[in-house]
């Protein structure tokens, strides 16, 4: 490895680092620190891929315990093997701040580091107090930190956008959210979504309909027919693809997400419709093309936006159903959101509907 060359240090989000490396090349210090595994684990995996890169073909594992022996590290750090002239070290902190002479070592290392190794360095989710610490400013001073925090549910989208790029897809962003909630922020899932894309569609791009094609597993009742049925009208035929779908094995989850989607869009519109506000900025904000503008306007006739709102509420209570949260049958009460919806009538709404009538 080259001699370094002086470069800002720099505390980092875990969405950041990889670009960060492509720009700047690899550092010889790094601390990640938090507790979510699977960003973590990606960030660990930027790192270890531009090494193998760089000719690192030598990884030493460290495991920071109890009775540790500090003095590993020192001596990984700065003997080479007879197999490699470049080694990748990563060193994991059960515990922070670090003992003593734990953090010695570290500022040691931080002080004097070799030019033919990497320490990466992994730590819980680090307090104030810690990061006031010598050996955390050391690290601060010479490498650079990935702070990783819980994934907010509204950043989801754009996660997911970034890792299939990496991977070779391409997702529009309806894509993206949707598979952002079906999975409601559990990473590893999203990642296994993925997957499936990938070898689903070699042609390496995905919107929304080719991700519920794939979920649905190419069901003949799809979830998008249903929808298509509830907006114009078509009471009889929306609750036979309804009880379609529920006989295929399609999930409840996936037809609630996509009449949540629907009833969402309905709303705003609906608000600026009976306040005489135009609707092509909404259009423009939820990408509804001039065919769905079609679809949409049938239901905008026969509902307000109390009513619309009322479904919605209705909707939501078939997730927390779905979920266990909530009594109740998801299929049945997904029968009621259709009726509503199809028809614009409450009262006819609430009667004993039964999904496999």
């Amino acid at each position: 490895m080259t001699a370094a060359r002086p470069r800002p240090r720099a505390k980092l989000k875990p969405g950041q680092l990889g670009a960060r490396i492509e720009r700047e090349g690899l550092e010889r210090l790094y601390l990640i620190a938090g507790d979510e595994p699977y960003q973590c684990l990606e960030a660990m995996d930027h790192i270890r891929s531009q090494a193998r890169a760089l000719g690192v073909t030598e990884r030493v594992v460290l495991e920071a315990q109890a009775g540790f022996d500090w003095q590993r590290l020192r001596y990984e750090a700065n003997h080479l093997s007879l197999f490699s002239d470049r080694r990748l070290i990563e060193l994991t902190l059960a515990h922070v701040p670090p003992q003593s002479e734990g953090a010695q070592a570290i500022i040691a290392y931080s002080q004097g580091m070799s030019a033919d190794t990497v320490v990466v360095i992994r730590a819980p989710v680090l307090d104030y107090r810690a990061k006031q610490g010598a050996w955390y400013q050391a690290i601060e001073a010479a490498g650079v930190i990935v702070e990783v925090a819980p994934m907010p549910p509204e950043a989801m989208p754009d996660w997911i956008l970034r890792l299939g790029e990496r991977r070779g897809l391409i997702l529009d962003e309806e894509a993206a959210m949707f598979i952002a909630e079906r999975v409601e922020n559990n990473l590893p899932a999203a990642s296994q979504e993925l997957e499936k894309l990938q070898l689903s569609l070699p042609g390496g791009k995905a919107g929304l309909a080719d991700v519920v094609a794939v979920v649905t597993d190419s069901s003949r009742y799809d979830v998008f027919a249903l929808v298509n049925c509830v907006l114009a009208g078509c009471l009889a035929r929306s609750l036979s693809v309804l009880a379609g779908l529920r006989a295929e094995g399609t999930e409840a989850a996936l037809v609630t997400w996509s009449l949540v989607r629907e009833l969402r869009i309905l709303c705003r519109l609906a608000y600026n419709q009976a306040r005489k506000l135009p609707l092509e900025p909404l259009f423009e904000e939820f990408r509804v093309w001039d065919r769905r503008k079609a679809a949409l306007k049938p239901a905008l006739r026969r509902h307000t936006v109390v009513s619309l709102r009322e479904l919605l509420l209705a909707a939501h209570q078939v997730e927390r159903a779905i979920k266990g949260a909530s009594p109740g049958d998801p299929w049945l009460m997904l029968g009621e959101v259709v009726i509503g919806l199809a028809t614009g009538n409450s009262s006819q709404r609430k009667r004993n509907y039964n999904v496999n009538e």
